[in-house]
């Protein structure tokens, strides 16, 4: 294990944020970072706590290999072709990565059977994961307006061009549908995770640069400059 800063593209949680005796394998946090797939345990993170390099990613990895979301046994990640590859992981082998979709989309989430993307415009695209091909279409979802998405509880959240962090229900989405402001896309509310808590010397808090973001338990975690960061969703 080494401690390294995360990367810039992706940050994912898989399984609950209290450590449940027996499952502690499920419960990580995972990136994408310098050539390797590194995770650590979620309930276990601090800003002083390693990263674990679990593979190093093959030669011929898909270039760009970033976002990254997991759903049953297989992790599905997204290359600078904007296709997205998956990979059936068994924490001991990670096997070369085949292409899963045709060129579409730059960052994923995955939820409750399907796929959803970040695409043209900056719209939300989707379409069944079971069903997904090299030759399935995306289907645009949304209005424009995010970078990065991830969801939670029926609704889908995102990183607004503007920074700030936006929502809407899922169930009620469509191309016309207005995103809504949740909270600013600065430091205002973010605990970081990985170093220490901010001291704004300032008198406005600073901007941040949200790249990535993924929803466990309530709260809500997003990569921004390389770091973690932590805040909890209110109704």
């Amino acid at each position: 294990a080494r401690k390294v800063s995360l990367s810039q593209y992706s940050v994912m949680v898989t399984g609950l944020p209290e450590c449940l005796q027996g499952e502690e394998a499920t419960n990580h946090i995972w990136t994408v970072f310098n050539g390797g797939l590194f995770n650590q345990p979620f309930c276990d993170m601090t800003p002083e706590s390693p990263w674990t390099l679990v593979h190093v990613l093959r030669s011929n990895t898909p270039a760009g290999l970033g976002p990254i979301a997991k759903a049953g046994s297989c992790l599905y990640g997204v290359a600078d072709n904007n296709c997205v590859y998956k990979v059936e992981y068994d924490h001991e082998y990670l096997p070369r990565w085949e292409m899963a979709s045709r060129p579409g989309v730059f960052n994923i989430a995955i939820y409750e059977g399907f796929i959803y993307g970040v695409g043209a415009g900056q719209s939300v695209y989707r379409q069944e994961l079971s069903k997904m091909t090299c030759k399935t279409n995306w289907e645009r979802a949304s209005c424009e307006g995010v970078q990065c998405i991830a969801l939670y509880d029926g609704r889908i959240y995102g990183v607004g061009t503007d920074g700030h962090i936006v929502s809407q229900n899922l169930d009620t989405m469509t191309v016309e549908s207005p995103w809504q402001k949740d909270f600013p896309g600065d430091q205002r509310g973010w605990r970081s995770l990985y170093r220490r808590l901010f001291r704004v010397e300032t008198p406005e808090p600073q901007p941040m640069e949200i790249t990535s973001i993924d929803i466990v338990g309530g709260n809500i975690y997003a990569v921004s400059d390389r770091y973690v960061y932590m805040q909890t969703l209110t109704d």
